[in-house]
Parts: structure tokens; sequence; C-alpha cells
């Protein structure tokens, strides 16, 4: 029997809704990417500062009431794929003690956790965050090595009642190319009704919305999604380009979670993360709109 966890990542809102519930964050899921509230920080800053600055920046979403996840990209010291402008390591900065701390404030919204681990050792570093009752866990599928150690990552996030949501590199970076939708489709199918999200990097691995190439309005991304989601009864979730003028495109390919984090935290016209949020549910609201019409 599924947990509340599983079910708010791997069930989709789409079947019965109201246009509160897309203004209340209920239904399209923002995702606030919390990586980004570090890029506009001094580097010099001891990670207590940055820890606090952290902090301060979720509970203002949080006392806003319409995000109910937040994304944690983990960022190790391991993790070969990123391209040759690499992004900084930051399992230093969300470590154990903090991952917790962060866990136990946004319960108190009942908020979850969305922890995205970018290892080439999943199964590692599952095993260190399997105490904290985090929603759902996503990991690099192309660091699986085989279909047995797909199936033990898995069956770790299982265990710890977290929804499982492998993350499916669509660009890749100039260090990584991803294997064809027919390779790794058939690498998870046997796996697909243990699977409650897939979560698809339309951008270059780690790519911030600011320097995107517009994925997400191409065919190519369209037929590549679609070609995964054809028969998958979860949801989906977007990372990398996602904005308040892409997230129409991102919902008309199926996506229910969005994780998007410098149009947040770092907006380029200058709105705060409260404003940002309300304006995208807005655009939420008025995409699902066209769709019901049509």
């Amino acid at each position: 029997m599924k947990n509340n966890r599983e079910i708010f990542y791997g069930t989709s809102a789409l079947r019965f809704y109201n246009k509160k519930d897309v203004i209340n964050g209920k239904v399209i899921k923002i995702n606030p990417a919390l990586i980004t509230i570090l890029d506009k920080l001094d580097e010099s800053l001891d990670i207590d500062t940055i820890q606090g600055k952290v902090i301060e920046e979720v509970e203002i979403l949080l006392k806003q009431g319409n995000i109910k996840t937040l994304h944690v990209d983990i960022n190790f010291d391991d993790y070969s794929n990123f391209g040759s402008d690499s992004l900084s390591v930051n399992s230093h900065i969300f470590n154990i003690s903090f991952l917790e701390r962060l866990n136990t404030i946004a319960g108190l919204y009942e908020v979850f956790l969305n922890i995205h681990l970018l290892t080439d050792y999943p199964k590692i570093h599952i095993k260190d965050i399997k105490h904290i009752n985090v929603g759902a866990v996503c990991f690099q599928l192309e660091v699986v090595k085989d279909r047995q150690e797909l199936k033990e990552i898995i069956d770790e996030i299982i265990e710890m009642g977290a929804c499982v949501s492998p993350v499916i590199e669509v660009v890749g970076t100039d260090r990584f190319i991803p294997k064809t939708k027919k390779e790794i489709l058939e690498f998870i199918l046997p796996f697909q009704d243990k699977i409650g999200m897939l979560t698809f990097q339309v951008e270059a691995t780690g790519a911030r919305s600011s320097n995107s190439f517009g994925m997400l309005n191409s065919k190519e991304i369209a037929d590549y999604i679609n070609y995964f989601t054809r028969n998958f009864d979860g949801t989906v979730q977007m990372q990398g380009g996602i904005t308040t003028e892409t997230i129409k495109s991102a919902i008309k390919l199926g996506s229910e979670f969005l994780v998007c984090g410098t149009e947040i935290f770092n907006n380029k016209l200058g709105y705060s993360s409260m404003e940002v949020i309300e304006n995208m549910l807005k655009e939420a609201d008025k995409a699902l709109c066209i769709e019901r019409k049509e």
C-alpha cells in the first residue's frame, strides 16, 4: 500500500481539479530548486551562514502556502557526467544534518523534500538519507550499470517510503552522450510499475534557465517524452529551462512537477520568489484551461 509521499509524487492530480486547486499549487507543482539560492551567495561565506540563507528563502516560500515540494540537488564529487563547466560540489552544504533540518521545517507546512542525488554511486548515498522521511528520491539513471543495480536502488527507495524517480538525461553534456530512448526504455521497463515519477532533464545537466537553449519548445523533446509516457501510469517531472514563459510548454508535454530555481530565486526582472510562484501558477491555470477546451 502506498503512503502519502508516494501518492503525492506518483499519482496524477489532473483527473479532478478546479481553478482554486491550480492556483494553490495542488495540481501543477512548482518544485523550487534550492541549489540556485547558492548562485547569488558569496562563496567566502561559512557553511552555517549559507545554510541559514537557504532556510530564510525556504521559509518565505513555505509561508505563502502554494508550494508543496522542495527540490534539493546534491552535487557529489564522485559524479562524472557534469559538463566541462561543471557545477560546484555542494554536498558539504546540503549535508545530512542540514537535510534533516530542512525536512523538519518542510514537514511543519506539510511539504515534502525531493532529493536529487547527482552521484555515480546512488546506492551508497541513498543509505545515508534512509532515516529521513523525504518524499521522493531522484537518481541519475545513466550511472546505473545494470538491471540488478537498478532493482537494488529502487528497492532501497521503496523501503524508505519515498517515491522512486529516475532522472533521464535528454540532452547530456560535452562529457556525456545519452543512450537512445529505445535503450533507456528497455532498461527501465521491467520496473515501470515501481517508478512513481519520471524526471526528465531537458537541458544540459545542471543547466540554469538563464542560459538554456529553449529545448522545451522543440519537437525533439515532445517526441522523446511521449515515447516514454504513453504507457506510464505515474507522473512526469521536468528540470531545466523552466520559466514563467515556458511553463505552458512543459504542461503541454505532460509535466505536473516542474523543477525551477533561477527564475524563482534570481529573477532577471526583479520579481520576488513569491511573485514568481504566483505568476507561474496563473500561467499553469491558463495552460490547463486551453487543454480542457481542446
